[in-house]
């Protein structure tokens, strides 16, 4: 099917997909959003947005996390900010969303 990944492996539970030419930068001048970004889907999701071109904003609860995943993502040549947020407190979500 054309611009859909295509699973390449399995590999210790996680899938991986291969790109193919119709999904490459789709998300280039893009800006996104990725919440609970220092845990699960969140954690995971936040690298395959910011290989597709969008540029990331990525709150999470956990700083050291996020810091660290921050900066896997630069040394892949992505841009990202992390904001420490814990979106049950009603501040932090305003502070996100500002």
């Amino acid at each position: 099917m054309p611009g859909k990944p295509e699973v390449s492996d399995l590999d210790n539970g996680i899938l991986s997909f291969q790109k193919t030419e119709e999904c490459i930068d789709k998300l280039t001048s893009r800006s996104a959003i990725i919440t609970c970004s220092t845990s699960c889907i969140g954690r995971a999701t936040a690298p395959l947005i910011s290989q597709e071109g969008a540029d990331l904003i990525f709150p999470g609860r956990m700083q050291t996390l996020g810091r660290q995943l921050a900066g896997e993502i630069r040394l892949d040549g992505g841009r990202c900010i992390f904001l420490q947020a814990n979106h049950i407190l009603m501040v932090d979500g305003d502070n996100t969303a500002a």
